[in-house]
């Protein structure tokens, strides 16, 4: 027996076929029914619509192709994670395209593969089994490859393999082969002929004699038209393309349904927080309420699981039952659970009991449009896909046992309680919600779509979001990174830091002017920002509290837990300020600037209070004068020069400058020194007071302490409380003080009010 390497001996095919054609060889061939693009390949693919095509109806933006060699097949697995033959791939730095569902090609790079020890064996001088998956350095957007094509499951068990379901089906052979570059690749139809299965060497056959794989079509997958659980049809992975054997004509492929496959495949992409999809016949159907023994084909027990059932697919049928709250009362396995639409039944289906029921590879898919609901506690045997469906599914209790849980559908999953393990959690799209305090420790990524955190998961230690990933909620998480969007629309979302350098963004809504009403993404860590904010970073602001006006003065967004200003860590960040305008965002009024600073504050994170400093983002016009020029033209008389107007000028006697002047309301040119900041001693304290103007929108006030009078100078972190609203009765000023136990200062302590200007107040 020849075996032929599809790739690396093109010199072999030369000599033996001399008369070689350009493509897959299938009889009576007819590009209306067997080319998947009608325009040649690949410089400008348009789809076969002809009505006869065999790939008809399916999505085969999950199949690439490498654009160094376009022969080279690929089945994608997720939208960065897909399976080759090892033979044909020699180097790291290959583009890699797909036409996505958008029609347009869409290219990305490989960033690493790894061989399996699976797969079609060569041995000597070729000694390697010939599966392969590789990783891109990015995802392919949703938008352009909706499909992760699914490893279909036919075994007895989760950790058997046997041949007998394999060898009846039928496959779409994928290929082109040959070296013309503008030849369709072909889909041909092919039955299964043999599956040997052994420890590392896995093969699966088909005869030449319905399609006829050439040298190049290495990689190509074998794929079999899937009926799911709802009645659709769906494409899967059973193999992909290694070699020919000229001597008995045959196709010989990797077979890549064995437990082995499926579980190096998971453990080969858990780490990007993607888990394989696998898809399963269900066994059985829950129907209930008594007659016929259990049976995998009819799950009759009311009460009770019957441990024969152990390892399988389960269909659930609410039409086909009246019971629908089944009991899981003793410890119970199932590889998959499938919940058939229903047209009568009003409910969906409620697992009760304290035992646990074990959720297989196969995860949990809700085709109905009822919710489901697991009050009995769930424990991963394996990494799997959850699909909620149009009814969602609700979670009690999750245990994540090492193993990975992806979400994977434009649809919500509600996890209410405690999700504990050593394993992690993930949306690849739809929304994701943790409402209670977790002890998980794996990461959590947010791939696309939205997770709402309403809990205390900091146990995760990572939380990576993609470019279409968000994190909202009110709860507590670790460190947060990635290219996705953090949008805490309302409450206190409190994170040990950010790491934006990959593009994170931020959004937040403020509806008030008042800090306690608007959105706060906290930042408890020593390093919040960690590095700061760049021009990569956008930071969207939408204020929703009517119209902007000079002088608001908005405070939340940011929130540091340290005293010590943190301007510096978000000012070179792309700032984004939108007004909301008969329900839409619209951009600020063209006469209007947001100014950005920071202040010392207290937040209420629910188990009391804590000091820190908040961003502070103050309204001014462009056309109308700064409130200190306004200050100025009323208390100097006209004609005054404007060199003693300047902030820093001082037209007295005494030396006091203007800014501090405008900044305690002070007449400029006869102040009352009185009327500075002054300390006293009232029994155990240290009473320290100073006037504040109200006028002065533009001066963030600030008490700092020392002991030594030197350049140690630092924030006292004390919040001023106000003495007198208005101690000169025409509302111009308020007095403010703050109090210092002088039990526990220490033997010196000197205190001062540091003024500064938030923009420039002068030119």
């Amino acid at each position: 027996m020849s075996m032929r390497l599809k790739s690396c001996f093109k010199l072999w095919v030369f000599f033996f076929l001399p008369v070689w054609v350009w493509a897959v060889q299938i009889p009576e061939y007819d590009p209306e029914v067997n080319d998947r693009f009608s325009s040649g390949y690949p410089s400008a693919p348009v789809p076969n619509t002809s009505p006869d095509f065999i790939g008809a109806g399916f999505d085969w933006s999950g199949v690439g192709w490498a654009a160094s060699d376009t022969r080279k097949g690929l089945g994608f697995l997720s939208p960065r994670h897909y399976i080759m033959a090892h033979h044909f791939w020699e180097n790291n730095g290959n583009t890699i395209r797909i036409h996505g569902t958008d029609g347009v090609v869409h290219s990305q790079t490989q960033q690493s593969r790894v061989a399996f020890d699976l797969g079609v064996y060569f041995g000597d001088p070729y000694n390697y089994n010939d599966l392969s998956a590789g990783r891109l350095s990015q995802s392919f957007s949703r938008s352009a490859m909706p499909v992760r094509h699914a490893i279909l499951d036919l075994h007895s068990s989760s950790t058997s393999n046997i041949s007998s379901p394999y060898t009846s089906l039928s496959l779409l052979m994928y290929g082109r082969g040959g070296t013309n570059p503008v030849t369709s690749p072909r889909i041909g139809s092919a039955p299964v002929s043999s599956v040997n299965i052994g420890a590392t060497s896995q093969t699966l056959v088909t005869q030449w004699s319905d399609v006829r794989l050439e040298g190049g079509d290495s990689g190509s997958p074998g794929l079999n038209v899937w009926s799911n659980p709802a009645g659709g049809q769906e494409l899967t992975l059973v193999s992909m393309h290694s070699s020919i054997d000229e001597d008995t004509e045959r196709n010989i492929d990797s077979f890549v349904a064995t437990f082995q496959t499926i579980n190096a495949l998971n453990d080969f992409m858990r780490p990007d927080g993607r888990a394989l999809r696998v898809a399963g016949n269900p066994n059985g159907t829950w129907r209930g309420g008594g007659g016929a023994p259990a049976t995998r084909s009819n799950l009759n027990s009311i009460q009770n699981w019957d441990g024969s059932f152990s390892d399988q697919y389960v269909q659930f049928n609410a039409d086909a039952t009246t019971y629908l709250s089944p009991v899981v009362n003793s410890d119970t396995n199932l590889r998959g659970l499938y919940f058939l639409p229903t047209a009568s039944s009003t409910d969906g289906f409620t697992f009760t009991g304290s035992n646990i029921l074990t959720v297989g590879r196969g995860g949990v898919v809700n085709y109905d449009n009822r919710l489901q609901t697991f009050n009995a506690p769930l424990r991963l045997g394996a990494d799997q896909i959850w699909h909620p469906g149009p009814g969602g599914i609700t979670v009690s209790t999750l245990n994540t046992n090492g193993f990975l849980l992806e979400l994977d559908e434009e649809n919500t999953l509600v996890i209410n309680g405690l999700v504990s393990g050593s394993g992690g959690l993930a949306v690849g799209r739809g929304l994701m919600v943790l409402e209670q305090n977790s002890s998980y420790t794996g990461d959590t990524w947010v791939h696309e779509g939205e997770l709402r955190v309403l809990g205390n998961i900091s146990s995760s230690p990572n939380l990576h979001t993609g470019a279409g990933g968000g994190l909202t909620g009110t709860g507590m998480v670790a460190t947060i990174q990635g290219a996705g969007e953090v949008r805490p629309h309302s409450g206190v979302l409190s994170a040990t830091q950010v790491n934006p350098g990959s593009g994170l963004d931020f959004s937040f809504t403020f509806g008030s002017q008042d800090l306690v009403s608007n959105p706060v993404l906290r930042l408890f860590g020593t390093t919040p920002f960690s590095p700061s904010l760049s021009s990569t970073n956008q930071v969207k602001v939408v204020f929703d509290a009517g119209p902007l006006a000079a002088g608001h003065v908005y405070r939340g967004g940011f929130f540091t837990d340290k005293a010590a200003d943190f301007l510096s860590s978000v000012s070179n960040a792309s700032w984004v300020f939108q007004v909301m305008d008969g329900g839409e965002s619209q951009p600020i009024p063209a006469d209007l600037e947001i100014l950005i600073s920071t202040e010392p504050a207290q937040l209420d994170v629910g188990g009391g209070t804590v000091n820190g400093q908040v961003l502070v983002l103050m309204v001014q016009s462009t056309s109308e004068p700064s409130p200190y020029d306004v200050w100025a033209d009323e208390v100097f008389p006209e004609g005054t020069p404007e060199e003693d107007k300047d902030p820093y000028a001082a037209p007295n006697e005494v030396g006091l400058i203007n800014l501090l002047a405008y900044a305690h309301r002070i007449d400029p040119l006869e102040p009352d020194m009185t009327l500075r900041p002054w300390s006293e001693l009232k029994k155990d304290e240290l009473v320290f007071r100073f006037r504040r103007n109200t006028q002065a929108s533009d001066l963030v006030f600030r008490v700092e302490k020392s002991e030594n009078l030197h350049l140690d100078w630092q924030d006292a972190e004390l919040s001023p409380a106000i003495l007198d609203p208005d101690p000169d009765g025409d509302g111009g000023a308020e007095l403010l003080e703050v109090r210092i136990s002088i039990v526990e200062a220490p033997s010196l302590l000197f205190l001062r009010v540091l003024v500064e200007s938030t923009a420039s107040i002068s030119e």
